[in-house]
């Protein structure tokens, strides 16, 4: 009888450990982030800063279209942003320091200088959303994976009878 309850106990202790060695934990953070910053953005996986060719291809790994015209689309407003952030600045500084006062320039300066900043704002938001699919499609993904869905592990069951 002690033989018996020892085997089963084993038995148990064998189990749980075999399916902890398979399970996957995603906590409740996200795994890809994206910061924006005062001199560039802040890319992160997993709380590790990255760089952005690794942050491209953590992102595009999913080989979602949506995620990839949302990046492609930030990335089109941000280079947008930067172009008119140029142009209004340049015109905003010629404006106020030439030796004439040009009202004219100064406003429009300010004006396209605000223009670039929206891009940026919009641009941002793209990519924030981008993430934010990614992170969703990849927590769908493990849960799918744990569930026995379309996944490549195993499930391994194990009945106990006591006499």
């Amino acid at each position: 009888m002690k033989n018996t309850f020892f085997l089963m106990v084993s038995m148990a202790l064998g189990y749980c450990i075999l399916v902890s060695s398979f399970a996957q934990t995603v906590d409740s953070t996200s795994i890809l982030e994206y910061e924006t910053g005062f001199w560039a953005p802040a890319y992160k996986y997993c709380g590790q800063e990255i760089d952005s060719d690794e942050f491209r291809n953590i992102l595009f790994s999913l080989n979602d279209t949506e995620i990839g015209s949302l990046y492609g689309g930030s990335k089109t407003f941000n280079t947008l942003a930067n172009i008119t952030g140029f142009v209004g600045g340049f015109c905003l500084g010629y404006g106020v320091f030439s030796k004439e006062s040009q009202t004219g320039l100064i406003i429009a300066g300010a004006g396209i200088v605000m223009l670039g900043a929206v891009l940026n704002v919009v641009g941002n938001n793209k990519m924030k959303e981008a993430v934010l699919k990614y992170n969703v499609m990849y927590k769908q993904n493990i849960n799918t994976d744990l569930s026995g869905g379309n996944s490549k592990l195993f499930q391994l069951g194990i009945s106990f009878a006591l006499r």
